[in-house]
């Protein structure tokens, strides 16, 4: 990219008043005017400003003469410049043109001076009663002296796209201090290229700095039209001398283009060719070719230099990291398009809609007339390109040249095209999905919503001190209740096309209803997260689906994935505790359901838990405590996917051996509309009772705690479901008798 000149031209500076007394620096130069020398002097005001009334200039050798005055106040305001670097500048502007400052000239002029001869100066400051107070004094200069101010070197011009890069070699530091400052002219061919003098400024004057490999340029010239050209670059100094010349003479190329391309559209055209024979084995079978192309119209740029052509690139979209093609091996002329409304909407695009402003319904049918205007007298061109490959999406430039010189202009480009395919998606491979239970829930740390975001202002403000610090916080875990996990599914994308995105959803192996959409991923995206509710067990199907970005589905592919229970288990149901052999106690309980997810059981005798040996018995379990101490025995079931157990069981107190109790007898369930009715024998030598209802398929749920009478009303009963009733009998030991059953169907 081309750098800007770092060149500042110099500014007037308004006057003010100053009453303090000043010093002031006095210089002089020998400068030749028609051949005959003069004496430049300039002179700089002390800190502090500029004398009220003026300055007074003295010639001091022999007599005392009056050179230069000034009446008016002559004062520098410094104070309202912001930093150093502007107060800097506006104290090199004096220096520079110190008789163009309105108002305040720091310099003079003595053209009665001989060549050798020897003079001295006296500068005065008037104060505001017109008495003269001495400044600065110069003493024995001699004219013609003094050097010349030096030829600039090192002048390079560096032509480039319609401008040239002028850069010469600056003085030293010393140099420009002794010439009391420098600035420069530059003329093209004689005629300057600055109405103010040029003054580079570096990072003591401005804090701009200079690039350290002295490529930044120090002036820009724009040139396009083809000339032999010479520049002429003369050094001032700050007595306003100006030194001999530096030339240079360039052969500028015709660097001019055509106006740049206003519009261009792509538009994709299938084509179906005719019917042609596949194969001479088979005579009878045809086909339609479907072909593909994108037509690109542009409109024409303008320009009467030579021929205007056209060139044409292409660029994968979907491979940004490329150059462009070019699609045409040499400039085109374009092919003429005849106008119809249908190239009207292409080149404009969609109408605006019936919810537009009024304004834009009017500045589109605007553009609609000028550009219908426009075609009519100068057609569109066009181009097409049949080299496209499906599954792309593409974006053309078009640009203009003039065959004189084949510089192209700025691209016109086109909205991307698309070229679609109706391939299908590949399969998947590499499907695999894991279950990972989340952390159970603590009774202490999971909130409500609304605590979730008090508790949390809260903690903000006492961070910014507006509340006192909370006493023993602690981070809380916003932990959802219903989140019991998540299934984490990862695959392999199919290859060939671009884009994919898979469409997931779910549902349960054993249930005939259809699955439940889970959601879409992004493009090339292999992985999805799908959160699982607490419940019991899962036997979850997950069927993927590639879908290529133009709609095309592929084959599905299919896993299941088993997800553990993710609740407390229900209370277990020992149906008995009974003395064994060698101290051992022996309890017999139901197993819960295989969708609880139990991964062991516990034993306890009170709150302590006690070692106990599992074994099968039938459809029951046996566990048998060895050595185990008298007291109320209980059993715990342990979800250990979710780290969750159930509530102990009913105590059961072992005893020595007592009669066994009869099963109850008598069983029957009436259904009402308000609940069903359980009704029994009564069992001699029975304490109490259990009841517990399970359905075909759920889990068993027990009633109540041990129940007195031979009776029992449940009315948390489902309307037409199916129920079984189980009752045992409980003895005075805590001997249980066998079950009793009753199935009843509800109203």
């Amino acid at each position: 990219m081309m750098t800007r000149p770092i060149l500042v031209l110099l500014v007037t500076l308004a006057a003010s008043t100053v009453r303090a007394q000043v010093t002031a620096t006095l210089s002089a130069a020998t400068a030749l005017v028609a051949g005959k020398p003069e004496v430049h002097l300039r002179w700089q005001p002390g800190t502090t400003g500029l004398p009220q009334g003026g300055y007074r200039l003295y010639r001091t050798d022999g007599t005392r003469r009056l050179v230069f005055q000034t009446s008016a106040p002559a004062a520098l305001d410094l104070s309202r410049f912001s930093n150093a670097a502007l107060r800097q500048k506006a104290l090199l502007s004096t220096r520079l043109q110190p008789l163009t400052v309105p108002g305040n000239p720091l310099g003079a002029t003595d053209p009665q001076v001989a060549e050798g001869a020897v003079v001295s100066y006296e500068l005065a400051g008037a104060n505001a009663t017109g008495k003269e107070l001495p400044l600065a004094t110069l003493k024995d200069f001699r004219v013609g002296s003094d050097p010349q101010p030096p030829l600039p070197t090192g002048l390079v011009a560096t032509p480039e796209a319609g401008v040239v890069s002028l850069r010469w070699n600056r003085l030293s530091v010393a140099q420009e201090t002794a010439l009391n400052g420098v600035s420069y002219q530059l003329q093209r061919d004689g005629k300057p290229l600055h109405k103010k003098p040029l003054v580079i400024l570096d990072d003591q004057d401005t804090g701009i700095k200079q690039s350290s490999d002295n490529k930044e340029e120090f002036f820009v010239d724009t040139l396009e039209v083809p000339a032999q050209i010479t520049y002429r670059l003369a050094l001032v100094d700050g007595f306003g001398r100006v030194s001999a010349p530096a030339t240079m003479t360039l052969n500028i190329p015709d660097w001019r283009r055509p106006s740049a391309i206003p519009l261009a559209v792509g538009r994709l055209d299938e084509l179906k060719l005719k019917p042609e024979l596949r194969a001479q084995r088979l005579p009878t079978a045809q086909t339609l070719l479907l072909v593909r192309r994108t037509e690109i119209t542009w409109l024409p740029a303008q320009g009467t230099l030579s021929p205007i052509r056209y060139v044409l690139y292409r660029q994968d979209l979907d491979t940004p990291n490329t150059k462009p093609v070019r699609l045409t091996t040499s400039p085109i002329e374009g092919s003429i398009v005849q106008t119809t409304p249908e190239l009207l909407e292409d080149l404009l695009g969609e109408s605006p809609s019936g919810d537009a402003s009024r304004a834009e319904l009017i500045a589109a049918a605007k553009q609609r007339a000028r550009l219908s205007l426009r075609l009519k007298s100068t057609p569109a061109l066009r181009y097409t390109d049949t080299t496209l490959q499906p599954d792309r999406r593409y974006r053309y430039s078009v640009t203009a040249l003039f065959t004189l010189n084949n510089l192209e202009t700025e691209p016109a480009q086109t909205v991307p095209v698309e070229v679609p395919t109706n391939a299908q998606p590949g399969g998947l491979t590499g499907l695999s999905g894991t279950f990972q239970a989340s952390p159970a829930p603590s009774q202490e740390r999971v909130l409500a919503p609304a605590l979730q975001k008090q508790s949390l202002v809260r903690a903000s403000l006492a961070l910014r001190k507006q509340l006192p610090p909370l006493r023993n916080f602690q981070p809380l875990n916003f932990l959802n209740r219903d989140d019991g996990g998540v299934v984490s599914l990862r695959w392999t994308l199919p290859v060939g096309l671009i884009g994919v995105t898979c469409k997931i959803s779910r549902k349960e192996a054993s249930s005939p209803e259809s699955a439940l959409p889970l959601g879409v991923t992004k493009a090339n995206v292999n992985t999805f997260t799908d959160r699982i509710p607490r419940g019991i067990a899962h036997r979850f199907v997950y069927s993927i689906t590639p879908i290529s970005r133009w709609g095309v589905a592929g084959v599905a592919t299919v896993l299941t994935v088993e997800v553990a229970a993710t609740i407390a288990p229900s209370v277990p149901l020992v149906l008995s505790a009974v003395p064994g052999e060698r101290g051992a106690i022996i309890l017999t309980l139901q197993p819960n359901s295989p969708l609880e997810s139990v991964s062991e059981y516990s034993v306890r005798v009170g709150t302590q838990v006690v070692p106990h040996v599992l074994a099968t018995s039938g459809e029951n379990l046996t566990l048998t405590v060895p050595g185990a101490p008298t007291g109320n025995f209980t059993v715990v079931a342990r979800n250990g996917a979710a780290r969750l157990d159930s509530l102990p069981s009913e105590p059961l107190r072992v005893a020595p051996l007592a009669p066994d109790l009869p099963p109850p007898t008598g069983l029957r369930a009436n259904a009402a509309s308000d609940g069903v009715t359980v009704t029994w024998s009564a069992v001699p030598g029975a304490l109490g009772y259990l009841v517990s209802r399970r359905e075909a398929t759920a889990l068993t749920v027990r009633l109540g705690g041990r129940i007195t009478q031979p009776q029992l009303r449940d009315v948390t009963v489902l309307s037409r479901h199916n129920y079984v009733y189980t009752v045992v009998a409980v003895g005075a030991t805590g001997n249980l008798s066998a079950p009793a059953e009753v199935t009843i169907t509800t109203l």
